[in-house]
């Protein structure tokens, strides 16, 4: 029998469009009995950096819009997206990056919500 204590958090994989908008993508949090979790007092953080032990590239927009509802929402702008490498081919390492989201609680205790790949797509030159 393997236990486990703690949490990695979930894994959701981002598909972002070299100069478009990401978001906004608004978001629940709920107990494990559906019930919304209070986000009172919490905040939540997301970056995104080329390799898990590298320094952090950019951080998300995130807002807590509805903390007695759980609700929160990310982003990223524009401008943003469009500094990002993207490769010639879907699987070129030059379009991939790792990103998470972190709630921290009142208590100032880190809680790890999502990670995941992050694929960057060429976007089209409009003029």
């Amino acid at each position: 029998m393997v236990l486990r204590l703690g949490s990695k958090g979930e894994e959701l994989n981002l598909l972002i469009v070299q100069g478009a908008s990401f978001g906004p993508y608004l978001a629940t949090m709920t107990n494990p009995n559906g019930t919304p979790v209070n986000l009172t007092a919490c905040t939540i953080r997301g970056a995104i950096a080329k390799t898990p032990n590298s320094p952090v590239l950019v951080r998300l927009e995130v807002a807590i819009t509805d903390a007695l509802k759980g609700e929160y929402r990310f982003s990223l702008a524009t401008d943003v997206t469009a500094s990002f490498a993207a490769g010639r081919t879907e699987n070129d390492e030059q379009s991939r990056y790792v990103w998470s989201l972190e709630l921290i609680d009142s208590g100032a205790n880190v809680i790890p919500l999502y990670f995941g790949e992050v694929q960057v797509f060429r976007g089209l030159a409009h003029e």
